[in-house]
């Protein structure tokens, strides 16, 4: 008997809605600080991570678990670029990546689109970071709650 594999479904679910942007050129997950991220190929980055999950009953009469709410955060990056006259890209990257951010939360929330999953998206926070390692990174951690049928992941 197959076994169950809604932690895959779900990551493989988000990893293709993300690439399906055409600002995100790579989506990685597990541990972040794992990433080689002197690959010059991999930006704009995408980086999904599983915070926690919860799960819940539809109503008093279910026999068992009907809906899961999985808590993510979604990382999503770019390299800061500085001209020697001291100017950067950081506010196009900045709305670059919120438009990618938005599109991708759409099409995990679309119902229509994405009949994979029947996904909803809730409390939705965009938190801008900048991160110094040996290239500047820049971005948005996007913290989000994603409601699942637990049947659709099965």
């Amino acid at each position: 008997m197959d076994k169950p594999t809604p932690i895959y479904k779900l990551y493989d679910v988000l990893e293709r809605t993300a690439i399906s942007d055409e600002n995100i050129k790579a989506v990685t997950t597990g541990d972040i600080t794992k990433i080689d991220i002197s690959k010059h190929t991999i930006f704009e980055l995408g980086h999904f991570q599983i915070n926690n999950i919860g799960a819940a009953y539809e109503d008093e009469t279910s026999n068992g678990m009907r809906i899961i709410r999985p808590n993510i955060t979604f990382f999503i990056m770019d390299k800061l670029i500085s001209d020697k006259d001291d100017t950067n890209n950081e506010l196009d990257v900045y709305n670059t990546l919120f438009v990618a951010g938005i599109n991708i939360l759409n099409k995990l929330d679309d119902i229509n689109q994405n009949t994979e999953l029947e996904a909803k998206v809730f409390n939705v926070n965009f938190e801008p970071f900048t991160e110094r390692f040996e290239n500047v990174l820049i971005g948005y951690a996007i913290t989000f709650d994603l409601e699942v049928p637990y049947e659709n992941l099965c």
